[in-house]
């Protein structure tokens, strides 16, 4: 989530990763060496219940835990997993178990790593070297008593800030970045309705996986109805016409998604699928490039690129742990 085509912002982001990654190695005139074969499969610890991925510097990739908010930090070429933020305390409002880590993002000009937190309305935010919180921001309390949930699914780095999204409203949200990347005080975001061609579910989720796009505007999947927009700052929605195999092709159980230049890929969790599209100039068409199945997805929800790869995660949904969570290196 961390390469994106290039604007006076994201081209300095760039330089910063290209530079962390590569220093002045980059201009050596050493023999490449051959290929690295990398692991295909990462264990999490068996008590993670994961959802989020998102890559960092190098070979790092960070996954989130489902029960207490703890975000790992692996490297993805030895498979070495540190916990780099530990179980989140219980707060006045929340039980532990509600304190959610759910999708991630990270921001390579600050090192941060972004955390939606589900079911506590939260998203936050830590350094991806100490898991020092850096802020938390309360950005939905649901009237319980007229039946309100809320779930803070996802969310994504653009160069106005964060985007994050709520599965339970038709609203999203954006935390900006001040001056010198600074984050907003804990009142500082901006609540967005989705308007337009936006359809919201009576029930269960609705928005899920979001991505920023280079002019500013963002993709936003439905999950629960399989269908991808194109969403303006402003929250105006326009539908995607996406198209596979012949006919209209629809996202069923869509969650995470991730921009690669002009190819999206979505991944399906429950279906143990991934899918690819080529994108149009405009982002208001697609078709479907390539359908990844692999007998070591289980109930995969994010994807991530990592260097040159791509890794999803196994959520494992409607299993209790101890189980084998693993990131899958998608081949």
């Amino acid at each position: 989530n961390i390469l994106r085509p290039f604007t006076e912002v994201t081209m300095l982001r760039a330089c910063v990763y290209f530079s962390a990654v590569f220093g002045a190695s980059a201009f050596s005139t050493t023999p490449t060496p051959e290929p690295m074969e990398y692991l295909k499969l990462i264990d999490l610890p068996m008590d993670t219940l994961p959802e989020g991925v998102v890559g960092g510097v190098g070979s790092t990739i960070f996954a989130g835990s489902r029960s207490n908010g703890r975000i790992f930090k692996v490297d993805t070429a030895t498979g070495e997993v540190v916990e780099l933020v530990a179980p989140l305390p219980a707060t006045a409002t929340h039980e532990q178990s509600q304190r959610w880590a759910v999708g991630l993002t990270y921001d390579v000009m600050t090192n941060t790593v972004f955390s939606a937190g589900g079911p506590s309305g939260e998203v936050r935010a830590f350094n991806a070297d100490s898991g020092e919180m850096l802020g938390v921001w309360m950005l939905n309390v649901p009237n319980t008593a007229a039946g309100e949930t809320v779930f803070i699914n996802d969310c994504v780095i653009s160069d106005a800030g964060v985007y994050v999204t709520n599965s339970r409203k038709a609203e999203m949200y954006l935390l900006p970045f001040g001056t010198g990347n600074a984050l907003p005080a804990p009142n500082g975001f901006t609540t967005i309705p989705l308007t337009g061609q936006w359809e919201q579910l009576g029930s269960g989720n609705s928005a899920n996986g979001i991505e920023a796009l280079p002019d500013g505007n963002l993709l936003v999947i439905n999950g629960g109805n399989g269908k991808l927009f194109k969403v303006m700052p402003s929250g105006e929605a326009m539908l995607i016409s996406l198209t596979g195999m012949g006919a209209e092709f629809a996202l069923t159980n869509g969650d995470g998604i991730l921009l690669d230049g002009m190819e999206l890929y979505v991944v399906h969790n429950r279906l143990n699928q991934v899918t690819v599209f080529k994108m149009a100039a405009d982002f208001m068409t697609g078709t479907l490039h390539k359908l990844v199945v692999d007998d070591d997805f289980k109930v995969p929800t994010t994807i991530a690129k990592v260097e040159d790869r791509f890794y999803v995660v196994n959520a494992r949904f409607g299993e209790s742990p101890p189980l084998d969570y693993e990131i899958v290196h998608v081949t």
